[in-house]
């Protein structure tokens, strides 16, 4: 019982303060392409797939390593190819028992596994060394988080293009000015404040 608490307490804080997008900017490249809620939805989905499977295969692969002395950049080789053979594994596994469904799903796959937020949750989750359900709940809510960062942003982007705009901000630089003041909000609300 006191896993299933640990999983959702952890879930709660990667989507709500510790957000992939907003508060990490990890995968802040991926927003401005996405044109359909269709698109982020399937994107957000696997990318929870993802993030959810690889923090255990980062729990897993840091198990395996803790008492040898490895090198960050080793380590996350590592994390790579736990990240690639889970996307062989999930490719191959779609691909024979959802070819029809594949196709819809093929686009988005590559783009979902290999997302920086999907290495950045599995290095931040080992990195704060906690059980396996919580480092499981983390990876969740980083997925979700995500989506749900990339669900705001599209709804920002949306009515940004309603109203007129000097020619040097139309597209990413006033998409990134609101990407900034959405994540000076969000790190205001968690309770920090700016240097004075």
């Amino acid at each position: 019982m006191e896993s299933i608490g640990l999983f959702f307490i952890y879930a709660l804080t990667a989507i709500l303060m510790e957000n992939a997008l907003f508060a990490r900017t990890l995968g802040v490249g991926q927003v401005a392409f996405f044109g359909s809620i269709k698109q982020i939805l399937i994107h957000g989905g696997l990318l929870t797939l993802f993030t959810t499977l690889c923090s255990f295969v980062g729990y897993g692969v840091n198990y395996l390593l803790y008492d040898h002395t490895v090198s960050p950049a080793l380590r996350s080789f590592f994390f790579l190819v736990g990240i690639s053979l889970l996307y062989l594994a999930f490719y191959l596994g779609c691909d024979r028992l959802l070819p029809l469904r594949m196709r819809m799903v093929r686009r988005m796959l590559p783009i979902s596994a290999f997302n920086c937020a999907v290495l950045g949750s599995m290095v931040l989750a080992v990195n704060m060394q906690h059980s396996l359900a919580s480092t499981f709940g983390y990876g969740f809510g980083i997925g979700v988080g995500y989506m749900l960062a990339l669900l705001l942003v599209y709804s920002g982007r949306r009515r940004l293009e309603l109203i007129t705009l000097p020619r040097s901000f139309k597209g990413l630089p006033i998409l990134l000015l609101y990407v900034g003041l959405v994540s000076l909000a969000i790190y205001g609300m968690i309770g920090h404040q700016l240097p004075t």
